[in-house]
């Protein structure tokens, strides 16, 4: 009788335990929050960022080109020279002799072998033809031109001479070049009197009026 409670009261206590560790074992783990901390905000450091200046550089100045035609080389004047000249009245062999104190203006002191012929017979004389010439453009550039003149011409036979004077008018266009070259080329009218020589059995004249002119010149222009 005694075993039999104290049997029963290990079973009973052996029971005991045993649920109570079923339902400790059913129960969950109690979870307990992590505890927040605030991250520790730091201010990030301000490093100033270094301020270079930046390299100015001069914007590089061109030169206007400048024109040809407005060019020193070529406005320059020249103001001597000498040419081969003809026309005029005067005939194909002569020559001139160019001043040219101003800009535009132009002394042309023209000389030519003057010759006639009638009959068969013939007379030689000279020419003289100087001239003033304006050109619209100065200095040593091509330029159109006028120029108006005193014409004399000579003949002699046996030593016996006789002359006659006259004017013309030309315009005309003259090329020039940097190196004192040009080229003269003008048309326009003369008038030159009768020139008449004799010798009291032969004569030799020249008929006068007025007639169409031309002028052409090779001249160089030196100084």
């Amino acid at each position: 009788m005694k075993s039999s409670v104290v049997w029963f009261c290990v079973t009973a206590v052996a029971l005991i335990v045993a649920g109570r560790t079923a339902r400790a074992q059913q129960q969950p783990y109690p979870q307990q929050p992590y505890p927040q901390q605030p991250y520790p905000q730091q201010p990030y450091p301000q490093q100033p960022y270094p301020q270079q200046p930046y390299p100015q550089q001069p914007y590089p100045q061109q030169a206007y080109p400048q024109q040809p035609s407005e060019s020193a080389e070529e406005v320059a004047s020249k103001h001597l020279g000498v040419g081969y000249k003809i026309g005029n009245g005067l005939g194909f062999v002569g020559g001139d002799i160019l001043v040219s104190p101003i800009d535009h203006l132009t002394f042309d002191l023209q000389a030519n072998w003057f010759s006639a012929t009638s009959s068969g017979t013939s007379a030689n004389g000279y020419g003289l033809a100087p001239a003033v010439q304006f050109h619209f453009f100065k200095g040593q550039r091509s330029s159109p031109y006028i120029g108006v003149g005193f014409l004399y011409a000579t003949l002699t036979l046996d030593g016996i001479t006789s002359s006659a004077s006259g004017e013309f008018f030309n315009a005309g266009y003259e090329w020039r070049w940097s190196s004192g070259l040009g080229i003269l080329l003008g048309g326009g009218i003369n008038h030159l009197g009768q020139v008449k020589a004799t010798n009291g059995v032969e004569t030799v004249e020249t008929p006068g009026g007025t007639n169409p002119n031309l002028e052409v010149g090779l001249r160089y222009m030196f100084l």
